[in-house]
């Protein structure tokens, strides 16, 4: 399997924000991103 590279724009508040409590839990903003897609995947898919 290929990684992929996902860009998106979002407003740097809540970037910032978000990473302190990835930070907090010990994630990287990849890995926070991986779980939102595998959650929506079991949850729709």
């Amino acid at each position: 399997m290929t990684d992929m590279v996902i860009r998106s724009r979002i407003e740097p508040s809540i970037k910032i924000e978000a990473q302190m409590l990835f930070d907090g839990m010990g994630l990287s903003m990849s890995e926070a991103i991986r779980l939102v897609y595998n959650r929506i995947k079991i949850t729709f898919g």
